[in-house]
């Protein structure tokens, strides 16, 4: 039991760790070595495809739309994000319907945390360290 909690802590480290796709990977093998016992692997690999899954998500997003985000990000109003961007509101309410369909998700709420989570762009990785101030 106390190896499997081990375990358990090393790989949800590594699938929270902020890096590329490769090395996480590698973390993962390393974790799930014979030495390393768990009750059920295929929770592991599921979540891993998972992030996978969501980090492709995210890529499909247009320039633009990666800037919205990261604006919405930082908590701004659609009117707020019109101004800092130049554009009209109605424009950006359709940048954010693209959004939200593009990543599966409801709601705005949900994008950015999904952004947090999973996000591999630079536009939004640059524009979440400014906000968490690293």
């Amino acid at each position: 039991m106390l190896a499997e909690l081990a375990c358990s802590r090393v790989i949800s480290a590594a699938l929270d760790a902020d890096q590329p796709f490769p090395a996480l990977a590698a973390a993962l093998e390393e974790a799930l070595r014979p030495t390393c016992w768990l009750a059920d692997p295929g929770r592991w690999a599921a979540a891993l495809l998972s992030r996978e899954d969501e980090a492709l998500r995210f890529a499909q997003l247009t320039q633009r739309e990666q800037q919205v985000l990261a604006a919405l990000l930082d908590g701004d109003s659609a009117a707020e994000i019109a101004a800092k961007e130049f554009l009209a509101i109605p424009t950006v309410r359709s940048h954010l319907r693209a959004i939200l369909t593009k990543l599966g998700v409801s709601s705005q709420l949900a994008a950015a945390a999904m952004a947090h989570r999973s996000c591999r762009e630079a536009t939004l990785l640059a524009r979440m360290r400014e906000v968490h101030q690293f």
